[in-house]
């Protein structure tokens, strides 16, 4: 259970500080010949130190990326990486200053000491972090604005807005997006869903799903009851027979095969989001033999992919962390950020 880098943070916390610390103290004592056992012991507690201050004090002062996007995101990771190098460098000095402790140029000496042992280590836990995070959200697609993605005319897209937890539709040849409901939803796992029309399958509804505490009070409000239009079907709503669309998982749950809509149900790409956001999103095409994988998970914040609508075209819709709906053209690997908000669904308006 669990993602590799759950796993190689749990190392760190408790085993790998004293790793690192070895390597500092044999680095500091054998540079400047000073005795090792006391270099060692001393490093190995200036790590446990800065680890644990900086996981309990600093750590939620630096989760910048809360609040960052798909747009910005990669630029603010590496900043992270100079802040907690930075970081590192302050917290760990006056253990460095005590190795040198009573010596004639004590100052000058555990400054060049500590930039020597810290950067050391640094390189080794650079490496060991980048190998079981997930960055291939920012490696592997362009991020490019929504009008360089192409969508279809009779698309929709609803969803709830992180601002004011309304609904609001988007039309992608409207310049503004529209407010169609006051939902004022406040709770992050709430989400959008459709359902078939009850006296004709031609029609669809539009509900929001609203989440409680307790499974037994969770309630769908009635937004738009009678749309025209062509849904997607979720593949928890087909497990019964008849399917049963009251029993809908949240946003938080709300992963696995995406539904497809319209012309998608006959694409040769399938596209599933996995549990962890270290899953994130694949893509396979067993025709061509190939496959795609893109997710976000650093020591610095990660972002769960969520709420997938598989779209004409071969575009996916979803929902990137708790308010960012993007859309992926998976032929040319273009996200784009459309909106800030949670729980969205797509339709495709019917020909008058």
């Amino acid at each position: 259970m669990g993602t590799p880098l759950m796993w190689a943070g749990t190392f760190h916390l408790f085993l790998g500080n004293a790793l690192i610390g070895l390597i500092e103290g044999w680095l500091i004592a054998g540079c400047f010949s000073l005795p090792k056992a006391k270099s060692i012991w001393i490093m190995v507690a200036a790590n446990y130190f800065s680890a644990w201050i900086g996981l309990l004090v600093l750590n939620p002062q630096l989760q910048i990326l809360d609040s960052a996007t798909i747009e910005n995101g990669w630029s603010r990771i590496w900043c992270m990486f100079a802040a907690t190098y930075l970081m590192t460098l302050v917290l760990e000095w006056p253990f460095v200053a005590l190795c040198f402790f009573k010596g004639r140029n004590r100052m000058r000496d555990s400054i060049k000491a500590s930039l020597l042992a810290q950067s050391a280590s640094y390189l080794l836990l650079f490496g060991f972090y980048w190998s079981v995070s997930g960055v291939s959200l920012f490696t592997k697609t362009q991020v490019v604005s929504a009008k360089s993605i192409s969508f279809p005319d009779a698309a929709v897209i609803y969803y709830i807005s992180a601002q004011d937890g309304n609904v609001y539709s988007r039309r992608f040849k409207q310049p503004n997006d529209e407010k169609i409901f006051d939902l004022a939803s406040a709770n992050s796992n709430d989400r959008l869903v459709v359902q078939p029309g009850a006296k004709d399958s031609r029609y669809w509804s539009l509900a929001a799903r609203r989440d409680a505490d307790d499974d037994s009070k969770v309630r769908y409000e009635m937004l738009l009851p009678e749309l025209d239009v062509e849904a997607a079907t979720e593949w928890r709503a087909t497990m019964t027979d008849p399917p049963d669309y009251k029993q809908l998982a949240g946003t938080w749950s709300n992963f696995g095969e995406a539904a497809r809509l319209g012309e998608a149900a006959a694409s040769k790409w399938k596209f599933t989001c996995g549990f962890w956001a270290f899953d994130g999103l694949r893509a396979t095409r067993d025709d061509a033999n190939e496959k795609i994988w893109i997710s976000y998970e650093t020591p610095f914040g990660a972002w769960p992919v969520r709420n997938c609508t598989h779209l004409p075209g071969d575009r996916l819709l979803f929902q990137l962390g708790k308010d960012q709906i993007c859309i992926l053209e998976v032929n040319s690997m273009k996200l784009a950020l459309i909106a800030r908000g949670r729980g969205p669904v797509a339709v495709l308006a019917r020909k008058p």
